[in-house]
């Protein structure tokens, strides 16, 4: 099999699933392809049912997250993702302590977080949902 044929099966195997959120971490070979342009653009995902001559059509409405060092976007991939980059501003970010417990406050604190973000949701939704200029963004 190829890889954009693995590609494609591990997206739907992910759907077929229930998994509402996938995260290729540690990602090393460079990231795109026509299954994985399609997966993060279509409201439905379809692929054969491995083992059985019937094809499913299944609704996408995943969350998908991919980590590496220096990834590589190919084709049209690059204008259908959102990109973030954390700079630790570290030679050993793995070695760094903080004075508090990043996980616990994010757990004591999570309501908090929840109500900042539904509140810039409805802040956008209250001004009429607006798109950006043209040139702005990509297509998707």
């Amino acid at each position: 099999a190829t890889e954009e044929e693995e590609m494609r099966k591990r997206l739907f195997a992910s759907l077929r699933d229930g998994a509402r959120v996938i995260i290729w971490d540690n990602l090393r070979t460079p990231l795109g392809g026509a299954a994985l342009d399609s997966f993060l653009t279509a409201p439905t995902f379809a692929d054969r049912i491995l083992g059985v001559s019937e094809t499913a059509r299944l609704p996408n409405r995943a969350l998908f997250i991919a980590t590496g060092n220096n990834v590589r976007l190919v084709g049209d991939t690059c204008r259908r993702l959102l990109l973030s980059r954390i700079d630790p501003q570290s030679e050993h970010p793995y070695a760094r302590e903080f004075s508090f417990d990043p996980a616990a406050t994010i757990d004591a604190h999570r309501v908090h977080f929840v109500v900042d973000c539904l509140t810039i949701i409805r802040a956008w939704i209250t001004v009429g949902r607006p798109r950006p200029g043209a040139g702005r963004t990509a297509s998707f």
